[in-house]
């Protein structure tokens, strides 16, 4: 069997639009499915259509195209669509891995159990989002500052981190983005500083996915089989 798969991460509140690499259904029924098993749209040989009624006020299909869009998606929409053409047997047209997930909260970054001398100065930096929180403790000098026991294993979603002079905590994920930072040297021997900036699609941590600049990211998978790696380019599976 030859079929699409297509990776799609969009934020909640957004409309998922689906569409089928090859529309070109001339008899038979069609379908697309939620999760294997719950029907969204049916279209039947006639062309009259039937809408799943979880979906009817949320659901648009085009019948020319046979493209879905599924209107301010949330949470419990995450899952598998497939596009399947039904004549003497069913066959899968298209399957899209769907994630939804909410904007990140916003993040406070302190610096606490500070000491310091005229060329020494010791803190521990905190991060706290409304789910999860991280610490960590730097030692400096006027020209440096390093983590005396550098931590291995951090937060997917919260990183703390020392960015030049600059203590950063990011909360991110596949669609948006928050930060707040300290200047450590103005934090140690001066006044604090402090910034915060949000922004809604940055360029995330994850470096085999490059996340478009846009609410709805669909990238074309290159998994085979086994293989992790995900491509740009357009590709199929195999089976």
């Amino acid at each position: 069997v030859d079929f699409s798969l297509i990776i799609v991460i969009l934020m909640t509140g957004h409309n998922l639009e689906l569409h089928v690499s090859n529309s070109q259904i001339q008899t038979g029924a069609f379908f697309w499915k939620f999760n294997g098993s719950r029907s969204i749209i049916t279209m039947y040989p006639d062309k009259s259509k039937y809408t799943g009624s979880e979906y009817k006020d949320r659901v648009e299909f085009l019948t020319q195209n046979l493209s879905l869009i599924l209107k301010n998606v949330q949470l419990n929409d995450t899952g598998t669509y497939t596009a399947v053409a039904s004549k003497d047997k069913d066959t899968i047209l298209d399957t899209f891995f769907v994630t939804v997930e909410a904007p990140v909260s916003a993040v406070s970054l302190s610096l606490d159990s500070v000491s310091f001398s005229s060329d020494s100065c010791n803190f521990t930096a905190s991060c706290a989002a409304e789910l999860y929180n991280v610490s960590r403790s730097f030692t400096c000098d006027t020209r440096r500052c390093e983590e005396p026991r550098p931590q291995t294993h951090g937060h997917a979603f919260l990183d703390l981190k020392l960015s030049g002079d600059w203590v950063v905590c990011n909360h991110s994920n596949h669609v948006s983005w928050t930060n707040d930072t300290r200047d450590y040297r103005q934090m140690c021997w001066s006044q604090t500083g402090r910034t915060q900036r949000q922004s809604p699609n940055p360029a995330l941590r994850p470096i085999s996915v490059k996340y478009l600049n846009a609410p709805l990211a669909v990238l074309q998978s290159g998994l085979r089989c086994g293989c992790s790696t995900v491509f740009l380019n357009s590709t199929h599976l195999h089976f």
